[in-house]
Order: C-alpha cells, then sequence, then structure tokens
C-alpha cells in the first residue's frame, strides 16, 4: 500500500510514527512489517519498475513494454522512453498519458525491433516526464540481458504457486476467488497450493517441503500469489498476459496410483539450450482434514508430497532431445486423505531467476502409460525424382498404440496412421521440425502421448565436391574459418541448426575470413555462392 502524509510534523526532528491495529487479534501471532520506505516526493519523479522482456524470448519483430511508478506529487502526463539495443540505433517514443501520485501503468512501444535468434542485452531508459527533466533521474534505467530463440510449438500453461492457510482470515478471499477461477478455466493453468504453518498454529497441512518454497520466495506472509515465478495480485487480464507468453519446453506426464504408492513419468521436450530444474508436486485436488479457524470446510490442490524431494530435478536441456523422469513415491506418511483424489503438477524452472518456462498436470492412468515412439530419424529420399525426406520411427517399446499422428513444422500432416514412415516434399536448405505422437485411445486427449521430435538438418545438402569447389577451414573451428574457392566469391550465407539465417557475408575476392565471436556453439551451414553462379554448402561446428 501506499499512503501519503502530509502534517505539519513532517520535515520536524525526531518525528515518528506508529501503525495500530484495531480488532481482536486472537492467533494473530509473529506479524512483521517490512519493506517499509519512507521518503519526501519529489515534485517530478518517475520510476522504472520492470519491462517485458523475459530470459528467452521469440523473434523475429519483438515488441517491447515498461511499467512506470510515480513517485512525484505533480500528475505525469507525457513520457520519452527510449531502448537501445547492443550494435542498433536506440528506438525512442513518447507516450501520453496519466498517472497520479503512486500509480502504475504500461508503455507500450509501437515500433517492433526484427531479432535474429541470439543473445542481446538491451538498456531502458526514461528521458523526459512532461516535456522536462526527472527531479530524480537514478531510477529512470533498466537493463536486461535476453535470448532470441526460434518460436517453438508447446503451448503455455501458466503456473500458479499459492501460499495460504486455514487459520489465515484474509485467505479466505483470494482461496474463493481462485476456486472460482479454476473452475471457468479447466485446462488452461497448473495449480499447487502450500499450506502454511501460521498464523497461529498454523495448518495442520503443513510440510517441510513447503517451507522450502516459501524459503525460496521469501513468503513471509499469507496470502501469497505467485504465477510462473512472479508475485502477483491477481485478476484475470493478469493471467491472459502469462498464458499468452512463447512457451519453449513441451511437457506431458501421466501417472497411476498402486495402494499407497504412486508413480510418475514426466516427459519434457525443450526447444531451447537451458540449465533448469524440473518440479513435480503430488497434490490432493480437495481436503476437509485440515479444517482451522478461518471458517473454510474444504481446499483446493493442496500441496502433499515434492518428487524426488523440494530441490527439484536439475536438468540440463538440449533443444529437440527428449528428457524423461520417473518417480515412485509411497505416499503412506503424508497427509493424503484419498489416494483416488490425486492430482500431479509439473513445471520447468529457471532457479535463479525463478521464471517457469512452462507446466502441466500430468494425466492419470488406469491402464498402460502411453509410451513416446523410438528413433525418430530424418534422411532424404535420394530416389526420388524431387527432394523428398523420410520420418522413420520405431513403435514404443511399451504399450500398444493404435495409430500415429506426424506433424511437419508444427502441422498435423498425417493423423492415426499404422505406418511407421512419413515421406514429405521438402527444400534444400531448409530446416524441418517433425513430431510424432503415438496414440493410444480414439479421441481421448488423455491417451495421447509426448510427442517425439527431430531437426532435419539432412536437408542442408551438404556437396559432396564442396572440397574441390571451395575449402573451409578449420572445422571444427573457434575463432575464425577461412574460404578459398577457385572463384570469386559473391556471399556467403550462415545458418543456424534451425535453419535460422545468422548472418550475410559480401565478398569480391577468392578467399573470405569469417569471424565467429558472436556465434554461439553449435552447427551451421555455410552457403557459399560464386561468380560462376556455382553454389556449394559445407557444415562447419563451432566450439569455442
Amino acid at each position: 500500500m501506499n499512503l501519503l502524509i502530509e502534517t505539519p510534523d513532517v520535515g520536524q526532528p525526531n518525528v515518528q510514527f506508529c501503525i495500530y491495529y484495531q480488532g481482536n487479534s486472537y492467533n494473530y501471532d509473529y506479524w512483521l512489517f517490512d519493506d517499509i520506505e519512507i521518503y519526501v516526493p519529489e515534485d517530478l519523479d518517475i520510476v522504472l519498475t520492470k519491462s517485458n522482456v523475459q530470459d528467452i524470448m521469440a523473434g523475429s519483430d519483438v515488441y517491447f513494454e515498461l511499467q512506470v511508478l510515480n513517485k512525484g506529487y505533480a500528475d505525469i502526463t507525457s513520457v520519452e522512453a527510449t531502448y537501445t539495443i547492443e550494435g542498433r540505433e536506440p528506438v525512442t517514443e513518447t507516450f501520453d498519458t496519466q498517472i497520479a501520485l503512486f500509480e502504475t501503468t504500461t508503455l507500450s512501444f509501437v515500433t517492433p525491433t526484427n531479432l535474429d535468434l541470439g543473445d542481446y542485452n538491451i538498456e531502458f531508459s526514461i528521458d523526459l516526464v512532461n516535456g522536462t527533466q526527472d527531479d530524480n533521474t537514478t531510477n529512470n534505467t533498466l537493463s536486461k540481458s535476453f535470448s532470441i530463440v526460434s518460436i517453438p510449438s508447446a503451448e503455455k500453461i501458466p503456473m500458479f504457486e499459492h501460499f495460504s492457510s486455514s487459520t489465515c482470515g484474509p485467505c479466505v478471499s483470494l482461496n474463493s476467488t481462485m476456486h472460482t477461477f479454476c473452475n471457468n478455466n479447466p485446462g488452461r493453468f497448473t495449480y499447487t497450493k502450500y499450506q502454511m504453518n501460521w498464523p497461529g498454529a498454523g495448518d495442520p497441512y503443513y510440510t517441510a517441503e513447503g517451507g522450502t518454497r516459501r524459503s525460496y520466495y521469501g513468503v513471509d506472509a499469507v496470502p501469497t500469489l505467485f504465477l510462473d515465478g512472479d508475485d502477483i495480485s491477481f485478476s484475470e487480464s493478469v493471467f491472459d498476459q502469462y498464458a499468452s507468453k512463447y512457451a519453449f519446453v513441451d511437457i506431458k506426464g501421466s501417472f497411476f496410483v498402486e495402494g499407497n504408492v504412486i508413480n510418475v513419468i514426466a516427459d519434457i521436450m525443450p526447444f531451447v539450450d537451458a540449465n533448469v530444474r524440473v518440479y513435480v508436486s503430488v497434490n490432493e485436488k480437495v481436503t476437509s482434514g485440515n479444517v482451522g479457524s478461518n471458517g473454510e470446510t474444504k481446499f483446493y490442490h493442496v500441496f502433499m508430497k515434492m518428487l524426488p524431494n523440494a530441490q527439484g530435478t536439475t536438468v540440463s536441456l538440449q533443444t529437440g532431445e527428449l528428457q524423461r523422469l520417473e518417480f515412485t513415491q509411497d505416499l503412506s506418511s503424508t497427509h493424503v486423505e484419498e489416494m483416488s483424489d490425486l492430482e500431479v503438477a509439473i513445471w520447468v524452472q529457471n532457479y535463479s531467476t525463478k521464471e517457469v518456462l512452462n507446466s502441466r498436470f500430468a494425466y492419470e492412468y488406469t491402464s498402460e502409460h502411453p509410451y513416446p515412439v523410438e528413433n525418430l530419424v530424418l534422411s532424404q529420399n535420394e530416389d526420388a525424382a524431387t527432394n523428398t525426406i523420410i520420418a522413420s520411427w520405431e513403435a514404443p517399446s511399451t504399450g500398444n498404440p493404435i495409430g500415429y499422428n506426424v506433424y511437419v513444422n508444427n502441422r498435423l500432416v498425417s493423423e492415426n496412421q499404422p505406418d511407421l514412415s512419413y515421406e514429405f516434399s521438402g527444400e534444400l536448405g531448409l530446416i524441418y521440425l517433425v513430431d510424432v505422437q503415438a496414440v493410444y485411445g480414439n479421441d481421448d486427449e488423455r491417451f495421447v502421448s509426448v510427442k517425439t521430435s527431430a531437426f532435419m538438418t539432412d536437408t542442408w545438402s551438404v556437396d559432396e565436391n564442396s572440397n574441390t569447389l571451395c575449402k573451409l577451414y578449420p572445422n571444427p573451428a573457434s575463432s575464425n574459418i577461412r574460404i578459398e574457392a577457385q572463384n570469386a566469391i559473391e556471399s556467403v550465407k550462415v545458418y543456424n541448426v534451425l535453419g535460422a539465417l545468422v548472418e550475410t557475408i559480401s565478398a569480391n575476392g577468392n578467399n573470405v575470413n569469417v569471424n565467429l565471436s558472436q556465434y554461439s556453439n553449435g552447427v551451421y551451414l555455410f552457403n557459399i555462392r560464386q561468380s560462376d553462379g556455382t553454389v556449394s554448402n559445407q557444415r562447419v561446428v563451432v566450439s569455442h
């Protein structure tokens, strides 16, 4: 909250203020008031609080936004702001707005920036406020490092982590709001609620693992709600903003229960390289045995156990490589009331920044788990008159799918086919992402397994005679590549493994040197065009 105090005492020496509480304080123990800031407002003071820049973003046209707070007496009617990306011209725009003291608003740049795949640093600044310089310029800048990656195919499912207690009176309102939201938005969210051990005696379903998550986020009061790792004040519009973001990880999971033992499988398909943690929580959908003093008789999505523990599983994700995690846990010693009332939440999180890349509820199975296909490979059909690509795979080692769905570049091209291969037309020099789903039941989403994906790097069609037409060395390379050709080189185009153009190099001689200092580690295609019309393609491995 924000409070403006205007009395004759302000500005005098030895001024004190007190916070008074009126009402029944029964069961209200260990209250803390923190993050209190006392200051004398300037006449004109805008604060740049945050931007919409995520650690990982999708290109190519990127729109940037800023959130600003008015900490000065004067209403703010116009703001001139600039963002600068290293190596590019700054972008400056003026925003007409109306921001009173302590109010916040969002400034959205209408000019997009086209960014290739790669790593960037951006700096935002507030240049003018109401046509003049701000009285306090120390809070007018913000910088952020981020990466641009290919647009993934995964659906974004935001993750709620909710800290609450059955002895918390203020928790009732948020619990009711969230319960209504969940009922109205099935399939759009993942949810875990940690019951805390305060106020007073706290919730009897408190767990030490929930306490670990409390410490991770620095939670010091309930109710507190996090969405994808951000401490938020909930509204459906806020949720919609998170749901509209790109997802760089696809998640599918399943579980089945045998007695008091739960068995969980989590399949993670990444579209970026990243070091993350995978968290798997077992919740009970509805509990009533933890009734406390706040008048509630039912509680939803109540956390019971983290698999394997509250630290999660550290995973190094590699683009296009499926990661599978499997867990078996006896829940006899937990607070579970009914083993038939469980749900499993899975989410992938950047531990240091707290950003959640994606999440899912696992599907519950009472029969076989829908295992994915195995050994999916892509190859060119050398015998075909036109350029065609063959995707081939093996049936799951466990399970009996009734057919296979095939996706090429996120588009369904063959549905429920019985064959273990699919052929399609392709152009040389392009990269294809092929997904194959094993289908285990008719029109029942629960019985469709995670996609198995492969990147079609073979469509680069490296020329067998490239070494005679031109030479590239060294390969692998770390800092520079030298290209030598029989004829004058007109241009060199460099593509990364996702098929994105990294760089175009113009030349007019037989030799070209390429600086690799800005290249990430990986495989690249060098497309070299000579003056006589000869075009040759060669793969180069960059390893710094």
